[in-house]
């Protein structure tokens, strides 16, 4: 369980499911890396060099530092390294909760889920690994708490 989650749990609350960010992330690092390289073969800086170990940090830090959980009472989801963003929303008012995949999302296994709270706009969750897995138990802990 992550560090985070397991820290801000309330009186009889437990954790039912829990995932993170899907390793396919650090295809953009590559990505990115494959561009800083091109450019420091152009440009021959230092600065480009010191670029790629700086985005794969980057990923590794968003992978390491990002938990979503689902309890028995709400859907809690933090990311951010420096600046964190915690957002828990009680099982009532979720709404809806549906998940997207891609083609290459279905071949690595992970997509993105949409929430939907009642009086509140769509929060995607991008990368997110089994993702239906998520959405599934969501849905039986929206349904176990009513």
């Amino acid at each position: 369980m992550g560090a985070f989650i397991n820290s801000i749990l309330i009186k009889d609350e437990t954790v039912l499911h829990e995932t993170k960010l899907h390793w396919s992330i650090y295809i953009r690092a590559g990505l990115w890396s494959i561009l800083f390289l091109i450019l420091y073969a152009w440009l021959q800086q230092i600065a480009v060099s010191i670029a790629v170990p700086l985005v794969w940090l980057r990923y590794w830090l968003l992978c390491r530092f990002s938990e979503f959980a689902v309890t028995n009472k709400r859907v809690l989801v933090k990311t951010g390294v420096i600046s964190r963003h915690v957002n828990d929303m009680s099982l009532g008012k979720v709404e809806s909760c549906h998940v997207t995949q891609g083609i290459i999302d279905r071949i690595f296994g992970c997509g993105t889920l949409h929430f939907r709270g009642s009086g509140s706009t769509t929060k995607p969750l991008h990368n997110i690994d089994r993702p239906f897995a998520f959405a599934r138990a969501l849905d039986e802990a929206i349904h176990a708490a009513k």
